[in-house]
């Protein structure tokens, strides 16, 4: 199925009697959502996955710098609020962009990049 989204993407998903799987047809999906100090947290979801079995998974961005990690969505709850920014060395960091491919079957290929900032900043 394909559930038409914001600026032309699409919500994708293979639906079955023991799995769901579904992807967004690109991430971000509108630009700007993403606050830069403090991200979309827990709310970025640009596919998941469900078992009849009653387990789900997702895909999560995940930024690390020593002991400090950070992650979309966040790796705990208490880490889904303010300071949760994918860095704290660039005063605007890059914003995560992914490209999937689900198929008719459920096969899903994901492209995701995080832009190299530059050296210069």
């Amino acid at each position: 199925m394909e559930i038409p989204c914001f600026g032309d993407s699409l919500a994708r998903a293979v639906v079955k009697p023991q799995i769901r799987i579904g992807a967004m047809s690109r991430y971000p999906i509108m630009e700007g959502v993403d606050h830069f100090s403090w991200g979309l947290s827990w709310q970025t979801f640009p596919a998941a996955l469900w078992r009849a079995a009653g387990d789900w998974g997702f895909w999560r961005w995940t930024a690390r710098s020593g002991d400090w990690v950070r992650a979309h969505p966040a790796v705990r709850k208490s880490d889904a609020y303010s300071g949760n920014g994918f860095t704290k060395h660039m005063e605007t960091p890059p914003i995560p962009r992914m490209t999937p491919t689900l198929t008719p079957e459920g096969k899903l290929t994901m492209e995701r990049s995080i832009p190299t900032p530059d050296a210069a900043q």
